[in-house]
């Protein structure tokens, strides 16, 4: 099977959403403090929505089913900055598709289409107790530049 990479569309919106929940849950909500509430997925769901008309996600494709996606932010800053960055919110593959290197066919499209509109740094976020996905972007290049913190009160 052949991997297809393509600019989500809005008939993508309930697969995205359902991908999102599954990225959000478990591990990465109880460290980022997000509710995966039905009022967060709704909200989520406008960005999405808006997100795709702006061309700003990629969807990864095996036999028309989508397996993943890239959810990308054009970088904008109040200040001058030295480079053009733009941003990778989501990175996520369905997890019975992982360890195939569809992960990283999907982030090497992203950063090409990124290149090619003008951007010349990519940021991310990953937590660090997801080690693949910190693997991932070692390989690829990406440097550790900030550590976030945080306390309960």
């Amino acid at each position: 099977m052949t991997l297809v990479i393509r600019f989500a569309e809005e008939r993508d919106l309930d697969a995205l959403t359902v991908m999102w929940t599954e990225l959000m849950g478990g591990t990465f909500a109880e460290l980022s403090n997000l509710k995966i509430s039905p009022e967060n997925v709704g909200r989520w769901k406008i960005f999405a929505k808006t997100s795709i008309m702006h061309k700003l996600i990629k969807v990864a494709l095996l036999d028309r089913e989508i397996i993943g996606y890239i959810f990308m932010n054009l970088g904008v800053h109040p200040l001058e900055t030295i480079y053009r960055c733009a941003n990778i919110l989501d990175l996520y593959i369905s997890e019975k598709y992982r360890g195939n290197g569809y992960g990283t066919q999907l982030l090497h499209d992203a950063m090409k289409y990124l290149k090619d509109i003008g951007y010349e740094m990519v940021a991310l976020n990953v937590l660090t107790v997801n080690t693949g996905a910190v693997k991932l972007y070692e390989r690829e290049g990406f440097e550790k530049v900030f550590h976030t913190m945080k306390k309960s009160l």
